[in-house]
């Protein structure tokens, strides 16, 4: 347990004003019952309740007025238009806040050398880290004169991590944004609307005085910080879910893989084009002259066919997770069984064997087992503990914090397929 700040210390003053600035910004209560704290080099800041919290108290409330949002703001940019705003806010009075934000977010597309990212060893992963780092270079053109690169990437990066969306619209609210994620959260996040922003405005109306109807549309929406049910026991950190996430968008969004993420997802296929052609490798041709033109026209009448009596769902990112296989690839893979020969000597494929086939060439296809992945964490879990910061590779020169998290996110990848192998029928 981090320990309690001097009230005397420079870093205590610090924290006191950041929560006196929240309280300029119509935040309550006054005095809260958390406080910031340093907890390691690993963890960082957090959150910390002072005293003890009820079940459902509220422990900070914060209007919307006081966040930074993308609303009005076309979906493609939203994360530049929330960047030029904290920078621009760096100029002006948020400085408590400011001074409270991380330093350094390692997300990996803006931080991550070329040789560590492709020891992530997920092609689709590192294609849309590749796509981010695009919007990362689309908002340095734009801002090009303004601020420097490494201005954007930090704005990117504390904009990418600590928003989260809420009705199509992405919300950053200072303070609330301190709470670190855990499985096992104490705390959760509810909105509180405005009467003026609710359908029901024009009703509160009739049945309040007109100046009093008149206060409580000007309100603005607030987000509240609660107490779980059992409530909060002083010195206690106050976690928040950032959500079910898989892997991917811990790491990509937020710069961390979660030990042991029940919510973790391996992708069998990406869509009706990737299903049709694993389906098409594995009958075959029995015409010596198929080109390659005529086995992928083959492949795009599968998909025909299946949408035409599947209905035009979105079929994308068909996987497996803890819970099980995704409904649509059963249903899809089915259809397709179903429609046609199961294998190359034309015998049927049940459903089983042909999800068994595709999660066994998935794991072939990974440079590394999961028996190789797992020896070599624990070989790095090693090294860190000696304090030997990078690690020598065929590849070149990877530090180690990155290749730890590269190999513990291929390696959640990995133990989802083998579970899946394990729980299909033999």
């Amino acid at each position: 347990m981090a320990a309690t700040l001097r009230a005397d210390s420079p870093t205590h003053q610090a924290e006191t004003a950041l929560f006196d600035w929240l309280v300029q910004q119509c935040a309550t209560p006054a005095c809260p019952k958390v406080e910031r704290r340093y907890v390691s080099d690993d963890v960082g800041y957090c959150l910390v309740a002072t005293k003890e919290v009820a079940p459902e108290e509220v422990i900070l409330s914060v209007p919307l007025t006081a966040a930074i949002t993308s609303e009005g703001v076309d979906e493609s940019r939203w994360s530049t238009h929330m960047s030029i705003e904290l920078l621009e806010r760096q100029s002006g009075s948020c400085q408590p806040w400011l001074a409270a934000l991380p330093v350094h977010v390692d997300l990996p597309w803006l931080y991550w050398s070329d040789a560590e990212l492709a020891e992530l060893q997920e092609e689709d992963t590192i294609a849309e880290a590749g796509q981010l780092r695009a919007v990362f270079e689309s908002a340095c053109q734009e801002l090009e004169g303004r601020f420097a690169r490494q201005q954007v990437a930090w704005a990117l990066s504390l904009v990418h991590s600590r928003s989260f969306v809420m009705q199509g619209c992405h919300v950053w609210l200072p303070g609330i944004d301190m709470c670190n994620h855990t499985l096992a959260n104490n705390a959760g996040i509810r909105c509180v609307r405005s009467p003026g922003s609710c359908q029901g405005a024009s009703a509160v109306e009739e049945v309040c005085p007109p100046q009093a109807a008149a206060a409580g549309s000007q309100e603005p929406d607030r987000f509240e910080l609660v107490a779980g049910e059992r409530g909060i026991a002083a010195g206690e950190e106050v976690t928040i879910s950032y959500g079910s996430w898989p892997s991917d968008v811990f790491l990509l969004f937020f710069g961390f893989v979660p030990a042991s993420n029940p919510h973790d997802s391996a992708v069998l296929f990406y869509d009706l084009f990737d299903l049709s052609a694993f389906q098409q490798r594995l009958v075959g041709s029995a015409a010596a002259d198929e080109t390659e033109e005529s086995a992928w026209a083959a492949v795009v009448a599968k998909v025909q066919q299946l949408e035409a009596q599947l209905g035009h769902q979105d079929f994308r990112r068909m996987a497996a997770t803890a819970a099980g296989i995704d409904a649509r690839l059963l249903d899809a893979a089915q259809a397709l069984l179903l429609a046609g020969r199961g294998s190359a000597s034309g015998q049927p494929m049940s459903l089983p064997t042909f999800l068994r086939l595709r999660c066994q060439e998935l794991l072939e296809s990974y440079p590394t087992s999961l028996q190789e992945d797992q020896v070599l964490l624990q070989q790095l879990e090693q090294q860190a503990a000696a304090g030997d910061g990078s690690a020598a590779l065929p590849s070149g020169t990877v530090r180690l914090p990155q290749l730890m998290a590269a190999v513990g996110y291929r390696l959640g990848k990995k133990q989802v397929l083998h579970a899946t192998l394990a729980s299909l029928p033999s």
